[in-house]
């Protein structure tokens, strides 16, 4: 078999690139070629529509919440021993947690 010549090896180039800025000037904030979408309020339709969501995501809350109970309840009567009630209370309090979380966000943006 033929084996490669070994040569000298080569060493990285660097490529100095001019810049139209002068020397020590900050870069511009953002994109110059672009201008920036001015920022608008949300209508009260949409504010509307927010709260009703806050207000479901609420009630699925303390749904969730009063399901976990139930189901504390059941694995407590049981002594901890049926793993289906224990699923139960970890399902239900995933929901409980999930459910205030997507509350609270979308109560944010309605206020």
């Amino acid at each position: 078999m033929t084996e490669p010549k070994e040569g000298p090896r080569k060493l990285p180039e660097f490529i100095i690139l001019d810049d139209d800025r002068a020397q020590g000037e900050a870069p511009p904030h953002g994109f110059p070629k672009f201008k920036e979408p001015p920022v608008k309020e949300p209508s009260w339709r949409m504010r509307i529509l927010f709260f009703l969501i806050s207000l479901l995501a609420t009630m699925w809350t303390f749904g969730a919440f009063f399901f976990t109970l139930c189901s504390i309840v059941l694995t407590l009567i049981t002594f901890n021993s049926v793993k289906f009630f224990r699923n139960l209370v970890k399902l239900y309090w995933n929901w409980t947690k999930g459910g205030d979380c997507c509350g609270a966000g979308i109560f944010h943006f309605s206020v």
